[in-house]
C-alpha cells in the first residue's frame, strides 16, 4: 500500500511539472506570436495561469512596447515546442488517470486510448492557438457533418474531388485531429460549426463541468 502511494505521488509530481511546462510554453508562444520576444518570467507565469483557467484568453499582458515581428521560423519552433509539451502533458495525465483507475502498468494501446478520450474531455488545446480554418475548409467540414461524402461535396462546392480531399486533410491538420469525425468535433467545440440536433448531441462531463459537443 505504501509503495502504491509513493508511485502515485511520483506520477502526480511529474504530471504537475509537465502541466506547468506546457502552459508556460503556451504563454511564450502567445507572446512571440503577438510581438514580444522576451517577456519577463513574471509575465509568463501570469499568462500561463490565465491560459490554464481559459485557454482562449486574449489578454496580451505586454510589459514592453512591441518592436518586432517574429520570423516564421521562430513561430514554428515555438509551436513545435508547444505541441511536444502538450503531448508530454497528455501522456502524463493519461498514465496518472489509468493508475488511479487500477491500471498500474498500462500498455501503449491503453495509454493511447486514454489520451484520445481525454482529448474529448479537455480538448487538444493547441488547436485554439493554431491557424484559422479557411472558408472552403469550413464548408467541407460542415457538409461532412451532415453526412455528405467527397463526391457530393465536390458537386455542391463545384470543386474537384481531389480538392475536397485536400481541404478536408488540411482542416484535420489545423485542428490537430486524427480523422474527419474528430475534426468535426473540434470545429463544433470551438464554435466553427453549430450543434446540430440528432447529429451532434451535448453531453456534460463531470471532469470539466462544461458542455462538449459529441458525435
Amino acid at each position: 500500500m505504501g509503495e502504491t502511494s509513493l508511485v502515485l505521488e511520483q506520477l502526480w509530481r511529474k504530471l504537475k511539472k509537465d502541466e506547468e511546462q506546457y502552459y508556460q510554453s503556451a504563454a511564450k508562444y502567445c507572446f512571440l506570436a503577438e510581438g514580444l520576444r522576451s517577456p519577463t518570467s513574471k509575465a509568463i507565469k501570469i499568462r500561463a495561469n490565465l491560459l490554464q483557467k481559459d485557454f482562449r484568453q486574449k489578454n496580451p499582458l505586454f510589459t514592453t512596447p512591441i518592436t518586432f515581428r517574429a520570423k516564421k521560423l521562430e513561430i514554428e519552433q515555438a509551436w513545435d515546442t508547444l505541441c511536444n509539451d502538450e503531448r508530454r502533458y497528455y501522456y502524463s495525465l493519461a498514465v496518472y488517470r489509468l493508475f488511479i483507475g487500477g491500471i498500474q502498468n498500462p500498455t501503449n494501446r491503453q495509454v493511447d486510448e486514454e489520451i484520445n478520450r481525454l482529448s474529448h474531455i479537455y480538448l487538444k488545446k493547441t488547436i485554439l492557438l493554431g491557424s484559422p480554418l479557411s472558408v472552403t475548409e469550413l464548408k467541407c467540414l460542415e457538409l461532412a457533418s451532415f453526412g455528405k461524402g467527397v463526391t457530393e461535396t465536390a458537386f455542391i462546392l463545384e470543386l474537384s474531388e481531389s480538392s475536397i480531399k485536400n481541404q478536408r486533410s488540411t482542416a484535420c491538420q489545423k485542428l490537430k485531429a486524427i480523422n474527419l469525425l474528430e475534426a468535426i468535433f473540434y470545429a463544433t467545440w470551438i464554435g466553427y460549426l453549430p450543434i446540430k440536433e440528432k447529429l451532434i448531441s451535448p453531453q456534460l462531463f463531470e471532469e470539466e463541468g462544461i458542455e462538449n459537443a459529441l458525435l
